[in-house]
C-alpha cells in the first residue's frame, strides 16, 4: 500500500506535443482576432458629416485631427470628442444667454471680459482646460451687435497655430 501511494506521488502527467503547439496556435489565433477587433484594420471608414448644433446659433471652425487607429480605440476617441465638443457648444450657448441677460440688465452693455458674468470658472475654458476669449463681431449700422466669436488655443496652449479653434455664438434679442 505504501509503495502504491509512493507511485502515485511520483507520476507526472504525461502531455503530448500535439496537444501543447494546438494551444499555442490556438493563443496566436484569439490574440490576432482581438487585435483586429480592438485596433481594426483595413483602410479607415468614410468621415460622417458633422452634426449641426442643438439651436444652431454655435458653429465651430478648427479643432483636433480625426482619431487614429479603428475598431474600438476609434469609437472610444470619438465618442470622448463628441461628448467634449457638445459640453463647449452647451458652454458658449449658456454664456451667449448669460451676455443677452447681462445687456438687458446693463443698459444696452455688454462685457468687456468673461469675469463680469455670474458663472462658474469651468464654463469659461475650452475641452483641453484652456481659458476662452472672445470678441464681439461686427454689427449691422443702427443694430446692436448680434455674434459673439470665441477663441481657444488647442491643445498646444499657443494662440496663433494650427490647432485654434474657434467657435461663434449668437446673442439673443
Amino acid at each position: 500500500m505504501a509503495q502504491m501511494a509512493q507511485s502515485q506521488r511520483t507520476a507526472q502527467p504525461q502531455f503530448r506535443r500535439g496537444y501543447a503547439a494546438f494551444s499555442l496556435l490556438g493563443l496566436l489565433i484569439v490574440v490576432a482576432i482581438m487585435m483586429f477587433l480592438f485596433v481594426g484594420g483595413g483602410s479607415p471608414p468614410p468621415a460622417a458629416a458633422p452634426a449641426p448644433a442643438a439651436t444652431g446659433a454655435v458653429t465651430s471652425e478648427g479643432g483636433a485631427p480625426p482619431a487614429p487607429g479603428g475598431g474600438y480605440v476609434r469609437a472610444a476617441i470619438r465618442s470622448k470628442r463628441l461628448a467634449q465638443s457638445t459640453a463647449i457648444q452647451s458652454n458658449i450657448n449658456q454664456i451667449c444667454i448669460m451676455m443677452s441677460a447681462y445687456r438687458l440688465s446693463h443698459d444696452g452693455k455688454l462685457p468687456k471680459e468673461l469675469s463680469e458674468l455670474e458663472a462658474p470658472e469651468q464654463i469659461f475654458n475650452d475641452e483641453w482646460g484652456n481659458r476662452m476669449t472672445f470678441r464681439y463681431g461686427e454689427a449691422a449700422k443702427g443694430s446692436q451687435i448680434s455674434e459673439i466669436i470665441f477663441r481657444s488655443s488647442g491643445r498646444d496652449e499657443t494662440m496663433g497655430t494650427s490647432d485654434d479653434v474657434t467657435w461663434k455664438g449668437k446673442l439673443q434679442d
